[in-house]
Parts: C-alpha cells; structure tokens; sequence
C-alpha cells in the first residue's frame, strides 16, 4: 500500500492505491480509505479505517477480499475486511463490513448477508482455525448513508404476500426454488431489523448470531460521503 497520495476526504487519509482480494498485512499504524463510486449520481462514498495499534501488534486488511486460489465468478465478497491480532496477550479481533448506498428492501438485506457470511467464512478457514487458542473478539456491520426499519418492514409484507399467492408459480420445481429465495431474503431483512445476524458454520452446521454495526456515511460536501471506524483490540 503505498501511503504517500492524499485525497480530499482529509490530508492525512492515504488513497486508495492496493490490489483488491489481497490480504494485507503490516504492523504500524495507519489509516486505510475503502472507496465507492455510485454509477447513477457520480456521488463518492469513503470509509476511512483508522488502525491503531499497541507495541507488538499485526494487523490486516483487504477490500473484497478471497482466499488465494479462489476463482472470483460468483462469490460474494464483503468490501472491508480487517483484523488485528495480538500473539502475546493470544487475542485477535476481526471486522467485516460492506458499503451501501442504502438499506431499504429484501434485496440488499439479502446481498448484505451472504457477504457477511462469506467473509466469515474465508477469515475463519484462511485464519481463524489456526488461532484456536486466542480470544476472538468480532466486529459485523453495514455502512450506509441511509436505513429503514419501516421500509425494509413494509417490503417483508410484499414478500410475504407472494409467498402465500401459490398461483403465481410457474411450476411446482420453480416454485420451490423461488419460495426459498423469497423466505431467505425474508429472514435476512429481519437480522437487519432486529440488529442481530444469524450465522451457520456450512461444514458443522453451528449457528452463530452477530451483533450488527450500523455505520452512518455523512455528507461532507457536494457529492462526497464519509464514515470513520477505528480498527483496534
């Protein structure tokens, strides 16, 4: 990562200037900018990761992040993943987050989760299993100019709706797939709600339920929106 460009979103934020999918790993302090462009305004979202670590300390980090050797088509892949780790004291603490531009029906609530899921599950085979001994301390989120419980209640509703509406179901073989799919973004749209996310492990079939971060991204001028977060043990 190279740290010697600057942007407007402060004098001291690095820009954006690393390799996506890639695990970074370094040991100082430093602040990392994870950016977006949404295509129908030209508007800028930034998130600037602020790491900050004690004497000693690893830390991580990559943007849509995979396992190498991973093939890209198809997999879901959070935009922020970061971790820190400390080998003395045997604590780790790992946080994944994705950007939004908004949080309002079953659709993103759906995508949003299988990305959560994902980038679980690739720190915890690619790391997390060899650090069975530490205590492991996690951070999920979302970050977003803007979410609505009621929005994302109301769109519930609609699929609800079309789950009981039988009839419109092609066949019984398309029905069952499409019924899966509506109860899945369903129950998504309800972790969102609810601020828990419901997890499962897919080789041991545990279940495991996050705590979920809501990150506001604010308008800090004309077109440009951005949210801080410490990475931190």
């Amino acid at each position: 990562m190279n740290e010697n460009k600057r942007t407007k979103a402060g004098n001291d934020t690095p820009e954006k200037n690393y390799i996506k999918s890639t695990m970074y790993e370094f040991g100082f302090s430093t602040d990392i900018m994870v950016s977006e462009k949404q295509q129908k305004d030209e508007s800028m979202d930034q998130t600037i990761l602020h790491y900050k670590l004690k004497e000693g300390e690893r830390a991580y980090f990559s943007e849509e992040y995979l396992p190498v050797g991973m093939k890209k088509t198809g997999v879901k892949k959070p935009d922020i993943t970061a971790m820190i780790e400390n080998s003395v004291n045997k604590k780790i603490k790992w946080f994944i987050y994705d950007m939004k531009d908004t949080v309002i029906n079953v659709q993103v609530a759906g995508k949003l989760c299988s990305q959560w899921h994902k980038g679980i599950e690739h720190i915890s085979e690619e790391y997390l299993k060899a650090k069975l001994e530490y205590q492991i301390d996690n951070a999920v989120g979302v970050i977003t100019r803007y979410w609505d419980k009621d929005k994302l209640r109301e769109d519930i509703d609609t699929y609800k709706k079309r789950l009981e509406n039988k009839n419109g179901l092609l066949t019984a073989r398309k029905g069952l797939v499409r019924t899966g799919e509506y109860r899945e973004k369903i129950r998504a749209a309800q972790n969102i709600i609810d601020g828990f996310y419901d997890d499962y492990d897919e080789d041991s079939g545990e279940r495991k339920q996050y705590k979920i971060q809501y990150i506001d991204l604010v308008e800090t001028e004309d077109l440009l929106y951005v949210a801080h977060i410490d990475i931190k043990l």
